[in-house]
């Protein structure tokens, strides 16, 4: 049941959630791919580069650059991550806003008013289930999303491979996110005490 709601409220606002969420992915996943265009160009043969001494290139893609490049996604992962206290206080403000019956914008989700109280009791039940079942789900979407865009750029020529992969890695995360976002905020509300 209390799946049941995370996920309704999710749907609810999906659009906002999903907007709110790929401001912060889509600029940082197209900042990073810019930077290492031309070894993200190469990306068939990142194995048979890590082969070769360090010191020959294959093009302008040494397998010292492939090192950079793994290292410098993996701080923008952490850098995404440091983004979730931001993106759990916007989704808290779109599902707040959603309850009072207004209709949330991304503009509205990102402002750093008061957020409305409502009326509306926390979840009863079990939130390990909600939490948990809401990951899971929001895991699936994105490495679907993932999957799938990885095989539509396999078309986009080399040199713009930059700005599909980009694309694909900011806009999955997008997706999938605002599912584990919702189930964190509706488990972080505080029951009010029976008078």
């Amino acid at each position: 049941m209390l799946l049941d709601r995370a996920f309704s409220t999710t749907l609810k606002s999906y659009s906002t959630l999903f907007l709110v969420v790929a401001f912060v992915t889509v600029p940082l996943q197209l900042a990073y791919s810019f930077y290492f265009r031309d070894i993200l160009a190469l990306i068939e043969i990142h194995p048979a580069i890590e082969q070769l001494p360090p010191a020959q290139p294959v093009g302008a893609v040494t397998a010292k650059g492939l090192e950079r490049a793994r290292v410098a996604y993996l701080a923008l992962c952490g850098v995404e991550l440091l983004f979730l206290p931001l993106l759990w206080r916007a989704t808290r403000r779109v599902v707040a806003l959603e309850e009072a019956g207004r209709l949330p914008s991304v503009v509205e989700a990102w402002r750093l008013r008061r957020i409305p109280r409502t009326a509306q009791e926390p979840p009863r039940g079990s939130r390990l289930v909600m939490v948990v079942g809401a990951l899971l789900f929001s895991v699936a979407v994105w490495f679907l999303a993932e999957r799938i865009g990885m095989l539509v750029v396999e078309v986009v020529p080399d040199r713009l491979l930059f700005l599909g992969l980009a694309l694909v890695r900011g806009v999955s995360l997008a997706l999938a996110a605002p599912f584990g976002l919702v189930a964190a905020v509706l488990v972080s509300r505080r029951r009010t005490p029976k008078r």
